[in-house]
């Protein structure tokens, strides 16, 4: 089984990430979607120029802003 990480063409942000037995090609992805081989987490990743870039969260402690 391996896992697959379907994103947005234009934008890098990751869609959902799945699993499967078959080729890359075989997985129905839309038209402006992209397919790559690995688990990249949403959260944690966005893809830039089609490479996965880890991305930083910036938390906001500030209770002012709540």
């Amino acid at each position: 089984m391996k896992d697959f990480t379907i994103y947005k063409t234009d934008t890098g942000i990751i869609e959902y990430v799945t699993s499967s037995d078959c080729n890359i090609t075989d997985i129905p992805i839309k038209e402006d979607e992209t397919i790559v081989e690995g688990n990249y987490s949403p959260s944690k990743y966005k893809f830039v120029n089609g490479k996965p870039v880890e991305q930083e969260i910036t938390i906001n402690y500030n209770t002012n802003d709540l």
